[in-house]
């Protein structure tokens, strides 16, 4: 059966996101340091294998939209 995230390669189980909520920084170019600008956004880190623990690499297309 087929999952919003797909399946695992080794089991075939659903494999699950991990999400972590992720700052927005920029580059003061005056100090040479990167400040927080204040929006966020939920973030997928990894897709896991709730069965047999595999973890599966993403790209940043299943994370959300920038807000305040």
């Amino acid at each position: 059966m087929a999952s919003k995230f797909g399946n695992c390669t080794c089991c075939g189980s659903s494999l699950v996101p991990i999400f972590f909520e992720q700052e927005e920084e920029r580059l003061d170019r005056s100090f040479g340091i990167y400040v927080k600008t204040g929006r966020k956004r939920t973030a997928v880190d990894v897709l896991v294998c709730p069965s047999c623990l595999k973890e599966e690499c993403v790209d940043d297309s299943l994370d959300g939209a920038w807000h305040y």
